[in-house]
């Protein structure tokens, strides 16, 4: 309908002037026209005045009647779809800013976020300033398998009003001899035994504080009912696997992931995957967030997750310590990484720092890094 009434159907200022509108509907026009996506019309299309506008401008500028009726039609069927479908306003403007690459769209998921973190932290009373999960990445001395050491953090823990017993941690496996896990350098899930560092853990928050729901998987639950506590509590957890990640890519362009699950309400979400320097290893891909519908016996077992959309990166060769604007995080965060590596007999500097930083994660969601595996070298055992 652009092209048919106006020179350069990607002009906004022509459109407007051609077809008698402003500024604003020329460019809904415009982009609605260009749209390749579902994030695109929605984030386009005009409201039911600026729709009525732009039919009757149509009209005025002498564009086919046919194709008036066919967009007329095509409208209503979208809007019918959207009740029918019971999206909110809400909903939609999560989606139209989904997919788009510009700051008003950064801006609009992080409020969302935000929000979902309020809700979250007053539904189950529990909240923390971080949650974090390191991986360090280490050669097994067995072919192109690689061991695994986890770190995980939860600074700042504290309730914020009363709640139930809420679940915090689900470890990895650290029983030293466990049946190797082949899991294309990957691990998508928690399992077996772990260990709460009791030196760099808050005092008493074991006896006090955390319980251990399930000592057979290592499932750490903060302790809910009484008052809720003034101050946080730090918990770290380190673990590993041994032989549980492979260097190379199996098949041409596989794509390795680590990722870790938001069990709890936090303001920040930190992954890192730190990788001996000796490791031949490929560049980050891209960062990726998913949802997560839980399955029948319990919120961890699930069956189908759908990608939320995301405007954090993953940054390569980054220096150990978090960025500056996590602030007194920073402490607690290098003891556990220092303390991690020297259980390992290695050091900080024998690592290359891949990190992911995200804001008020949604509750629940798994955040995981992707990369390109290198292809197998010629001798590379299998």
């Amino acid at each position: 309908m652009l092209a048919a009434t106006v020179r350069d159907p990607t002009a906004v200022r022509a459109c407007g002037r051609v077809l008698g509108v402003d500024k604003n509907l020329a460019w809904r026009l415009v982009r609605l026209a260009g749209a390749h996506d579902l994030a695109g019309v929605l984030a386009s299309r005009p409201g039911s005045r600026g729709w009525g506008l732009a039919f009757e401008a149509f009209a005025r500028a002498g564009c086919d009647p046919s194709l008036v009726a066919v967009l007329a039609t095509a409208r209503m069927r979208f809007e019918q779809e959207i009740l029918d479908r019971r999206l909110d306003e809400r909903t939609l403007r999560l989606l139209a800013f989904g997919g788009l690459e510009s700051n008003q769209g950064r801006e609009e998921i992080l409020a969302i976020r935000r929000e979902g973190f309020e809700l979250a932290a007053r539904r189950f009373g529990t909240r923390a300033e971080m949650l974090g999960t390191a991986y360090l990445v280490t050669p097994s001395g067995e072919g192109d398998l690689l061991d695994l050491t986890a770190v995980t953090t939860c600074l700042g823990l504290r309730r914020i009003g009363p709640g139930a017993s809420f679940e915090i941690h689900r470890g990895t496996n650290s029983v030293s001899n466990c049946r190797p896990e082949r899991i294309r350098s990957s691990i998508e899930a928690h399992r077996g035994m772990g260990s709460l560092v009791p030196s760099l853990s808050s005092p008493n928050a074991a006896e006090e504080l955390l319980v251990a729901a399930n000592p057979a998987i290592n499932v750490v639950h903060f302790r809910g009912g009484g008052d809720p506590a003034s101050q946080g509590i730090d918990a770290v957890f380190v673990e590993s696997l041994p032989k549980a990640a492979y260097a190379d890519a199996r098949h041409p362009g596989e794509m390795g992931a680590f990722g870790a699950p938001a069990l709890v309400p936090a303001v920040w979400f930190v992954l890192e995957v730190l990788v001996d320097r000796s490791v031949r290893w490929g560049e980050i891909a891209q960062g990726a967030m998913y949802s997560q519908i839980a399955g029948p016996v319990n919120r961890l077992q699930y069956f189908e997750q759908q990608r939320l959309p995301m405007s954090e990166s993953p940054e390569s060769g980054v220096d150990a310590a978090l960025p500056e604007e996590l602030g007194d995080l920073r402490v607690p965060h290098r003891a556990a990484l220092e303390h991690a590596v020297a259980g390992i007999e290695r050091s900080l500097d024998d690592f290359t720092v891949h990190r992911l930083v995200v804001s008020h994660p949604p509750l629940c969601s798994n955040i995981r890094m992707l990369w390109r595996l290198p292809e197998r070298s010629d001798g590379a055992a299998r």
